[in-house]
């Protein structure tokens, strides 16, 4: 089982990662890589969708992934411990 830190960690590395082309394309003008954008974009909300979930009860945390999050508000479980 993942925790929680490390689906933060994934998906807080891979945001940068994700907005860096939608930048490059809006300043360039380049259309193809408009495309690419959008598609790597949906990838990441797909990512979210599936990472951002409690461990334990494997229902959705709230929000964006953030580093506030410390107790599932579904099961109640403590988040910060290590598993």
């Amino acid at each position: 089982m993942m925790s929680v830190k490390k689906r933060q960690n994934i998906l807080l590395f891979t945001l940068p990662v994700t907005l860096l082309p939608i930048v490059v394309a809006g300043k360039t003008g380049v259309s193809w890589l408009n495309i690419v954008s959008l598609v790597i974009l949906a990838v990441w909300v797909v990512l979210v969708a599936i990472l951002w979930r409690c461990p334990y009860c494997n229902k959705k945390l709230p929000g964006l992934p953030s580093r506030d999050v410390e107790v599932c508000k579904h099961c109640g479980k403590d988040l910060t411990e290590e598993n």
